[in-house]
């Protein structure tokens, strides 16, 4: 079937009705969704031009669906749908392919509020959260989902209350144990079907920990953060994929250096404290929900993140990229 999208939007101008999207006389006769075989016989007839259908849908004023049933999507999933429409072209679609999978939220902080947020609007089989962390004071400018009555709670299960609050549908499972290679080989071995994970947690030596974990699971996914005042993701990991430790080209494990460097280095770093903003929080997860929503919905070609680090710099939206080499041999995903 071909339906309008609902976003669709006119205004009369001095000119005449515009839409700036064709015929509005060939958009107004699709508001009754039109099988493909009434499609080609109006354009047969003449009642519509091949080329003006085409367009419509490449601007995505127009879609195909699989059948001309109701919207099977309401409430807190509806607007998601008609976003996806806008992207994919098929809003409905998207969401049947977030119901196969099973998400593992590595991270319940700055990330995990946002990442947690947006996965809980989406029909997903299933959410397991894990953060080892309570939340503090200085959370709260971009950890949204806390307040200051939370103070000291654990992350994890505060987070995934939170959600369940938002939406009562979604099977969420928790702990407070953190990005454990143990405790993912026991949660990622207790589900069938598909899986994808954020990883979000900021501990040194997570992603070399975890990433022989996922890979035995065959499960994609994606790293989500930020470096200063750019939001950064990926690269995300999928089979024939780089995985972000492939040839450390992100300089993920640390390489040997002197005794006197190092201690150098420890004393500069001992002051560190991570920029950690709503800003660079909220971006870092808006790119990676749309890269995660092509990835389970088979647009592959829309994923930004493979084979790279994706960033973008906060101050001038500047899209900085960082490739990954896919490493044959690789110690971490075998690549």
């Amino acid at each position: 079937m071909i339906v309008v999208s609902r976003t669709i939007m006119g205004q009369f101008a001095d000119d005449g009705l515009v839409l700036g999207l064709g015929t509005i006389s060939a958009i107004h006769w699709f508001l009754t969704p039109r099988s493909e075989q009434e499609v080609a016989d109006a354009i047969h007839s003449g009642q519509l031009l091949a080329e003006d259908v085409e367009r419509l849908i490449k601007l995505k004023a127009l879609y195909r669906r699989a059948d001309e049933t109701c919207d099977r999507y309401y409430g807190i999933y509806q607007k998601n749908v008609l976003y996806y429409d806008q992207i994919f072209g098929n809003g409905q679609a998207v969401l049947d392919s977030f119901s196969e999978y099973s998400f593992y939220l590595v991270g319940a902080g700055g990330i995990g509020n946002f990442m947690g947020y947006a996965l809980a609007t989406h029909p997903i089989a299933k959410l397991f959260i894990t953060d080892f962390d309570t939340v503090e004071e200085s959370n709260l400018n971009r950890q949204f989902l806390f307040t200051v009555d939370d103070l000291g709670r654990p992350k994890a299960e505060l987070l995934s209350e939170r959600l369940m609050k938002r939406n009562p549908n979604i099977e969420i499972t928790y702990s407070n144990a953190g990005g454990s290679a143990k405790y993912l080989d026991k949660a990622l071995s207790a589900e069938t079907g598909k899986k994808f994970a954020i990883i979000s947690a900021d501990s040194d030596g997570l992603l070399a920990e975890i990433t022989p974990v996922l890979v035995k699971h065959n499960t994609p996914f994606l790293n989500v953060g930020y470096l200063n005042d750019i939001s950064v993701i990926g690269p995300l990991w999928a089979p024939g994929h780089a995985c972000p430790l492939c040839g450390n080209t992100l300089s993920l494990v640390a390489s040997e250096t002197s005794s006197e460097s190092s201690h150098m280095l420890s004393e500069i770093n001992k002051i560190y404290s991570a920029p950690s903003a709503f800003a660079n929080n909220a971006v870092a997860s808006s790119m990676a929900m749309l890269d995660v929503a092509a990835f389970v919905s088979s647009h592959l070609d829309l994923v930004q993140s493979f084979d790279k680090r994706l960033g973008l710099a906060n101050a001038t939206w500047e899209r900085l990229e960082l490739p990954v080499v896919y490493k044959n041999g690789c110690k971490y995903c075998g690549c």
